[in-house]
């Protein structure tokens, strides 16, 4: 993700900015008395430029974007599965004739049988995603996410 170079980035140069904190000390010492003798806006931007405090909120913004996003995603992964299993549950409760010829009722079988394999072979898609939400809902609260993790529970759960 774009966000999470960008993140990298930054704490590259916050490393940095922390590895060379005298010499910023320095600089801003001097800057502050630069200051004093001219209200120059340049010998302020260039302070600002060199005040590790925006390479901190700056990294915090990303963290925060980062989170955000993964958020989103997560709650999409979430929908998405949620509308997956509703349309195989529709599938398996719609009303069609059973039995008849052996054929049709070997067709049946294989038909069932496919859509269990199916669900099977997502069963562990479905419990990391249980797992990442219940991670999720142990940092924050969010109602509408716990709710669907409810429902998605209910689903894991039938066999």
């Amino acid at each position: 993700m774009v966000i999470e170079v960008e993140l990298a980035k930054l704490k590259v140069v916050v490393n940095d900015i922390q590895a060379h904190q005298t010499s910023v000390d320095a600089l801003n010492e001097a800057g502050n008395q630069s200051e004093e003798n001219a209200s120059d806006s340049e010998v302020r931007q260039r302070l600002e430029l060199w005040n590790c405090n925006k390479a901190t909120h700056r990294q915090h913004d990303l963290e925060d974007a980062l989170k955000e996003a993964l958020k989103r995603t997560f709650s999409a992964q979430v929908q998405d599965l949620m509308q997956w299993l509703n349309d195989i549950n529709g599938s398996l409760s719609a009303s069609k004739p059973v039995g008849g010829l052996s054929k049709t009722a070997s067709e049946q079988l294989q038909g069932f049988i496919a859509t269990f394999n199916e669900l099977e072979q997502s069963r562990p898609k479905i419990e990391g995603i249980l797992q990442q939400g219940s991670d999720y809902l142990e940092r924050s609260t969010n109602e509408s996410l716990s709710s669907r993790l409810r429902s998605l529970r209910r689903w894991s759960r039938t066999r």
